[in-house]
Order: C-alpha cells, then sequence, then structure tokens
C-alpha cells in the first residue's frame, strides 16, 4: 500500500494541473509546495524501506519480523540487478 502512495505521488506532483486556488498560482508558493511534498514522500518511502520491519502479511510465519524491506529483497544478496536498479534509478531521477 504504502509503495503505490509513494509511486503515485512521485507521478501525480510533478503532471498535476494548473492549481484551483488562485493563491496557489503564485510560484514562489506552488514551489515551497512542491519541495515539501517531495520532502514527505522521501521520508515516507525511508520510513517503509529502511526503517519498518517486518511484513504487512501474515502468511510468512514471523519469517521477516527481523529484516527491513531492503534487508528482504533477493534473499539478502547484495549487488543484484534488482537492488542496483532500485538505487541507480532515483538517482537518475
Amino acid at each position: 500500500m504504502a509503495w503505490t502512495l509513494v509511486n503515485l505521488g512521485h507521478f501525480a506532483v510533478p503532471a498535476s494541473p494548473p492549481p484551483l486556488l488562485p493563491s496557489l498560482t503564485r510560484p514562489r508558493l506552488l514551489w515551497i509546495v512542491f519541495v515539501y511534498l517531495d520532502c514527505l514522500l522521501r521520508a515516507i518511502t525511508y520510513h517503509f524501506f529502511h526503517w519498518k520491519k517486518g511484513t504487512p502479511f501474515a502468511d510468512d510465519q514471523g519469517m521477516y519480523n527481523r529484516l527491513t524491506w531492503w534487508e528482504q529483497r533477493d534473499n539478502g544478496k547484495q549487488l543484484t540487478r534488482n537492488r542496483k536498479f532500485l538505487v541507480v534509478v532515483p538517482v537518475v531521477l
């Protein structure tokens, strides 16, 4: 759920239509709102990828209770294609 919200937020913020409120049409205020939302999305992503342990599903029988999302990827193997992709794409963007 969190992964979906973060991805939707990343795509919705830059592609949003012009604001409906006249006070948000000022470039400085719009820039402040954009930066605030970007920082909020980054904090949410960090929390769920690198801080929160376990899984939201109950069918794993506690196997991942001591691991973060990042540690669960690819059974803990380092430098796999998936991990490289998840590091490089945000840096490039």
